[in-house]
Formats: structure tokens, C-alpha cells, sequence
């Protein structure tokens, strides 16, 4: 009894640090990525011109930018949260948020843009076996409601643009979209994505919010790295 007792307790402790060596492996990776990163971006740009530009850079613009860039994170993060839902995967919103930054991370060395999203499937299907397919859905609805919002403010923004002025076919194909942007999209939910339907409405909405968040944080970066800009929001 002893003996078995023994070995459950070595057969644990061997878990155990397999477990922290496998998280110091995927920390290390983690930490040579941000440095191939930061090393391929001061290897593209002047770090003079980056010092110089932060130097001059109206710090109260360019916080507000970091917080709305962050706030559009975690609405997009809870937005995810939700098409998981609708597949019977309850994950908590902070280990969710945390999976959503780390997706971000992976997707500035993998090919796409979407090399993250392929990470999330994958350890996702890992730990709480849902069927890739199923995730992948989830994900790609994600992303089709964040494309969808965002064609809805492009058009509005053409639409105040001086495009608009260069021939009525501008407006007239600009409103059309507007009113059958989201009809179109609720007849695909419908139709190939009905486990996602019901909750159309509020991601959707959360998309919008994203998308605005996006905006006002471009605006501010551009705000706060322009002195002279300052007077487009006075």
C-alpha cells in the first residue's frame, strides 16, 4: 500500500513539473516572438523617427487611443464569448479575454492574420473537445460581424465624403447597401449558421461597438502624432 501510495505521489510531482516545463517552454517561445518582433519593426523603421515622433506625440490623445483600443478588445472578446455560447462552450470572461490577447499575439507572426484564430480552434478542441468545425464557425462569424460593421460605417463615411459628389450612383449604391446589409447577413444566419441565430442581435450590436471603438482610437493616434489636428475636434 506503501509503495503504491509512493509511486501516485512521484507519478503526481512528474505531472506537476512537466506541466511547469512545458509552461516555461511556451513562455520562452513567447518572449524570442516579441523580440524577432520588435527586432523586425526597428529593423524596418528609423528608430529615430519613432523616438522622435513619441517625443512630440500629445500623451493625453495617445492614452485615450490606448484605452479605446483596449475597450474594443474587450467587447470583441466578449462578442467571441457569445458565438461560443450558442456551440455549449461556457468559458469564464477573464480566461476568455486572456485567449483573445494571446490569438492577438500569435497573429503578428502567423501568415493571415488569422494564424491566431487557428491557435484558438486548436486549443480549444484540445481541452473541451468541440469539434474543430464547430469552432471554426464560431470564429468565422466573429469575424464576419466585425467585416459587417465595418462596411456599415464605411458607408456612411462615403457617404459624407466628397465620393459622394463624383456621381449619384455613389449614394444611390451606398444606401442600398445600407438597407439590405443586414437582412442579407440575418438570411446566411438563417440558412448555414442557425445555432447562432438567436443571438444575431447582440453580437452584432457588439460588432458596431467595436468598430466605433476602432474608429475614435485611429482618430486619437492620428490627434495625438498631429499637433496641427487638434483643431478638427475643437
Amino acid at each position: 500500500m506503501k509503495h503504491k501510495i509512493k509511486n501516485l505521489i512521484l507519478s503526481k510531482k512528474h505531472l506537476l513539473a512537466s506541466h511547469h516545463s512545458k509552461k516555461a517552454v511556451k513562455l520562452f517561445i513567447q518572449i524570442c516572438l516579441t523580440v524577432l518582433a520588435i527586432y523586425l519593426l526597428l529593423s524596418k523603421v528609423s528608430l529615430e523617427e519613432i523616438l522622435s515622433a513619441i517625443s512630440t506625440a500629445n500623451v493625453f490623445y495617445l492614452t485615450l487611443a490606448f484605452i479605446l483600443f483596449n475597450l474594443s478588445k474587450i467587447v470583441s472578446a466578449i462578442r467571441l464569448n457569445r458565438f461560443f455560447l450558442d456551440i455549449g462552450l461556457k468559458l469564464s470572461q477573464s480566461y476568455n479575454l486572456s485567449l483573445y490577447y494571446l490569438g492577438m499575439f500569435y497573429n503578428l507572426f502567423l501568415p493571415g492574420g488569422i494564424g491566431g484564430d487557428g491557435y484558438k480552434v486548436y486549443l480549444l478542441n484540445k481541452k473541451h473537445h468541440i469539434k474543430m468545425l464547430t469552432l471554426t464557425k464560431a470564429l468565422l462569424l466573429d469575424r464576419i460581424s466585425g467585416l459587417i460593421a465595418l462596411l456599415l460605417f464605411t458607408t456612411l463615411l462615403l457617404l459624407w465624403s466628397t465620393f459622394s459628389k463624383i456621381s449619384y450612383l455613389i449614394p444611390l449604391g451606398a444606401f442600398t447597401l445600407l438597407l439590405t446589409l443586414y437582412p442579407l447577413t440575418l438570411l446566411i444566419y438563417k440558412y448555414k449558421f442557425k445555432a447562432f441565430l438567436k443571438s444575431f442581435t447582440r453580437t452584432n450590436i457588439k460588432a458596431l461597438i467595436v468598430q466605433l471603438l476602432q474608429i475614435l482610437c485611429a482618430y486619437f493616434i492620428i490627434i495625438s502624432l498631429d499637433t496641427h489636428a487638434e483643431s478638427l475636434i475643437s
